[in-house]
């Protein structure tokens, strides 16, 4: 059974786990083209076939990722603590589909921060007692004042039986690909970048809640996500695809092109989630002048489905214009017309 932990836990808490002889640890924040060869150097060393996804059955030995929760920044320096790129939530998920079994998410605390590197080592140690194999990603370092690296560990593991694997960078146009550069590209606005990186798109994810219902007033309902957790662009408007959890939808060749079927609920066990083509918009709302703080709020194309409370997940998949404020609301209607002829445009490109 492959399994994922739900919570985070104290490091001193976890039990000893023998089963489990090969172990890749870091942040994995975005899950990014370079955590995924983390991911996929774990798994050869655990003898699995290929890359193959964690459902699928292989002859292979224990393995896991060990993750932190929050980022450890946030405890050792919350003033530089960067913004995040995924949810803990999707991160697991995004572990998983890279080849995870299973994925041991540790709380960082102040007392994690305050241990010398030998004695996370020592912790190790005692949770995973027949280790073989760590993996780590490229200047991966632990301990107080991080003292700690792959070498240190190296010297220690070649006494106790175990190796430790430093995978080197993945580069992309020249440059390592890492979790500081995609927010980087991000907060500069480059999705194209980002999704390189990533290698899929930016995703937001949070619960819709009631706004003050303008959109819907103006002819336009949008989704108001409450609780973004992920690090947002450059205020503007986006082309998106729009997943919404516990909902299924017919899977067309794409939204734009068969709306009679957006936001059909199906209750056929062969459907599957698909997402809804849509336009977000990221900032202030200017043109309605409603004294409202920064909002993230989708129109979803074709769909009437009651979705309050609901979790969705918006992937940002194109830039379109820069949030601006228009003489009347007449002007604001024929350009929110215009974005989603454009949206609907694009996104027919895009896999769902």
């Amino acid at each position: 059974m492959h399994t994922t932990t739900g919570d985070s836990v104290a490091l001193s808490e976890i039990p000893s786990r023998p089963d489990i002889r090969h172990v890749a640890i870091g942040m994995f924040d975005g899950v990014h083209v370079g955590h995924r060869a983390v991911v996929g150097e774990l798994m050869r060393c655990a003898g699995c076939a290929g890359t193959a996804p964690a459902s699928t059955t292989v002859a292979a030995e224990g393995m896991a990722v060990m993750t932190f929760e929050p980022h450890p920044l946030s405890v050792i320096a919350p003033d530089r603590a960067p913004p995040r790129l995924t949810t803990p939530g999707q991160r697991r998920k995004l572990l998983a589909q890279a080849g995870a079994r299973e994925v041991i998410a540790v709380s960082f605390t102040p007392r994690t921060r305050d241990l010398s590197s030998a004695e996370f080592i020592d912790e190790l140690e005692r949770i995973f007692p027949a280790l073989r194999t760590i993996v780590v990603g490229p200047g991966w370092t632990f301990g107080r004042d991080r003292s700690g690296n792959a070498l240190v560990l190296n010297q220690r593991g070649r006494g106790r039986g175990y190796q430790v694997l430093e995978v080197a960078p993945v580069m992309a146009g020249g440059v390592p690909i890492s979790s500081t550069r995609i927010r980087e590209a991000i907060a500069a606005g480059n999705l194209a970048l980002a999704r390189e990186f990533l290698g899929r798109p930016h995703m937001l994810t949070g619960t819709v809640i009631h706004g003050r219902q303008n959109g819907r007033k103006i002819g336009f309902p949008t989704a108001n996500l409450g609780g973004v957790f992920q690090m947002l662009p450059p205020n503007g408007v986006y082309a998106s695809r729009t997943f919404v959890h516990g909902h299924l939808f017919a899977h067309g060749p794409s939204h734009a092109q068969v709306p009679e079927t957006i936001g059909t609920v199906l209750h056929s066990a062969s459907a599957r989630p698909a997402s809804i083509a849509s336009v977000t918009n990221i900032g202030i709302r200017p043109t309605l002048n409603d004294g409202s703080a920064l909002s993230v709020e989708t129109h979803l194309f074709d769909f009437v489905q009651d979705i309050y409370g609901k979790e969705i997940e918006v992937a940002l998949e194109y830039y379109l214009r820069p949030e601006k404020r228009f003489a009347d609301l007449e002007a604001l209607q024929a350009q929110i017309r215009k974005d989603e002829e454009e949206a609907r445009r694009l996104l027919q490109f895009v896999g769902r």
